[in-house]
């Protein structure tokens, strides 16, 4: 029973990797960098999202089911609002992205639902930054170093701030670290079986 669970979790993972190539090639998407002042929402019909510099949100992004975000390990980092909704028909897809909250001024609030992450980082030790994911899939399994089975690209995932981590299930990541005052409550860990 253990290797079948083992077995489709892997299928979904190579599925979705699938899906995210394919879409990235259909469509030459969305390229941003820079500063987003003002409210914005990303759609479906302009993903791919392609971060080409680092990102700072100071308003309200909203990022809708179905969209796929490629930070090309670039920073995007949360003074304002960001939300990325998605659903259980139409997840969004975050791939190689650096997440962080704002500043001692600008504390920033994330709030990831329903999402599947591939070799993203987070790094929210901001005292006062909110940040919240839940019902998501977060997966480095891609992002392992060549030269090491047991090295990661990605650092050490940091909630220093408040935080809640609900109903998620994290293959192969890095640390988590967390503070007191947050929640971490029905979350599924899995290592990869060689």
């Amino acid at each position: 029973m253990k290797i079948i669970i083992q077995t489709l979790i892997f299928i979904g993972i190579l599925f979705d990797t699938f899906i995210i190539n394919n879409s990235v090639q259909a469509s030459t998407g969305t390229d941003v960098g820079g500063i987003i002042k003002t409210d914005d929402i990303w759609t479906k019909e302009g993903s791919p999202y392609n971060l080409t510099n680092d990102v700072q949100i100071g308003g309200k992004l909203i990022v809708e089911p179905g969209v796929i975000v490629i930070g090309n390990r670039k920073k995007l980092s949360v003074f304002g609002e960001l939300e990325v909704i998605g659903n259980s028909e139409n997840k969004v897809r975050l791939v190689d992205l650096d997440l962080s909250g704002g500043n001692e001024s600008r504390k920033g609030s994330v709030k990831i639902s329903n999402s599947n992450l591939f070799r993203c980082n987070f790094n929210f030790d901001r005292i006062g930054t909110f940040f919240q994911l839940k019902n998501s899939w977060m997966d480095d399994t891609l992002g392992q170093n060549e030269n090491s089975e047991n090295e990661y690209y990605t650092n050490t995932n940091n909630f220093g701030t408040y935080a809640e981590i609900e109903k998620n299930i994290f293959s192969n990541i890095s640390p988590i670290n967390i503070n007191n005052n947050s929640t971490f409550t029905n979350n599924v860990f899995l290592k990869k079986v060689i």
